[in-house]
């Protein structure tokens, strides 16, 4: 069993549910965001500093939200994106 519990803790949008299984010593903990999408992450990244704050949808998110010089993205910035 991991070291220190984390369900029902909160990391960014994901909210922990349960413990998952170990993988190569490292806990892993399965997750729902606030979106909705349930993912099974490595406990050590959420507890990072820089770690694992969503399960994809804040990186869309920011990335739909892009301007070039106050203007929408080009199409072909967004196919490159």
């Amino acid at each position: 069993m991991p070291r220190s519990d984390l369900t029902g803790r909160r990391f960014g949008r994901l909210t922990v549910l349960r413990y998952h299984d170990t993988v190569n010593g490292y806990p892993r903990w399965e997750c729902v965001c606030d979106c909705g999408t349930e993912k099974v992450i490595v406990g050590q990244n959420l507890k990072a500093k820089h770690g694992t704050q969503s399960c994809g949808c804040l990186l869309a998110e920011h990335n739909r939200n892009q301007k070039v010089h106050g203007r929408e993205p080009r199409r072909v910035h967004r196919i490159w994106s």
